[in-house]
């Protein structure tokens, strides 16, 4: 009988040390092969039977789907160039341009991959198409709560959130690892409680 309870509480430790690595894995470490530019970070492949299992799986569980080789690449921003955390109702601003597609879309989501909540945004993407930009091919979007730029996104929201950019053109994957190209600069203003001073 005793040892019955030890082999049921070392199988039981097994499976709870199991799921516990597994989550760890999915859902906080980096995957394989990723593509750095700025603040913003994609990972190659990650649509192909070539990826990292990790990748996929860290996808499944957000419940994002992964886009095909030939279908683009998803950038995603989670901080400003200083390291602060995209929280809307600081004011986040996006400004300068997506030299590695020319059909890209922006989308505003929960800091997991997950659509914001209706409440909180009542526009949270844009197409390429629909931005004003400056004569030298540069724009400034604004996201928050009572945004101020040309192109503006409004979401209501204390928690930070994540900004993707989905480029659609299949020639990105032949970037360098070194991200030699241009996306936007991520800044978050200081005004409201719980802003960065």
């Amino acid at each position: 009988m005793t040892r019955m309870l030890w082999l049921l509480s070392m199988a039981l430790a097994a499976v709870v040390a199991g799921t516990a690595s597994a989550i760890y894995a999915t859902q906080t470490l980096r995957p394989t092969g990723m593509l750095t530019i700025g603040v913003w970070e994609a990972v190659r492949a990650v649509g192909d039977a070539s990826a990292d299992p990790y990748a996929h799986a860290f996808l499944a569980s957000s419940g994002q789907l992964p886009p095909g080789s030939a279908e683009g690449m998803r950038f995603v921003a989670l901080g400003s160039q200083t390291n602060q955390l995209l929280v809307p109702n600081c004011a986040v601003e996006l400004t300068g341009r997506v030299d590695v597609a020319r059909l890209w879309t922006l989308t505003v989501t929960q800091a997991n991959g997950a659509p914001l909540a209706e409440r909180d945004a009542r526009q949270t993407a844009v197409h390429s198409r629909d931005l004003v930009y400056q004569a030298d091919g540069s724009f400034s979007l604004s996201i928050g709560p009572q945004p101020t730029a040309p192109n503006a996104l409004l979401v209501r929201s204390g928690l930070p959130v994540a900004v993707v950019i989905h480029v659609y053109d299949g020639a990105i994957t032949s970037l360098p690892d070194s991200g030699e190209a241009a996306l936007p600069f991520v800044t978050v203003g200081t005004d409201g409680a719980g802003c960065p001073a």
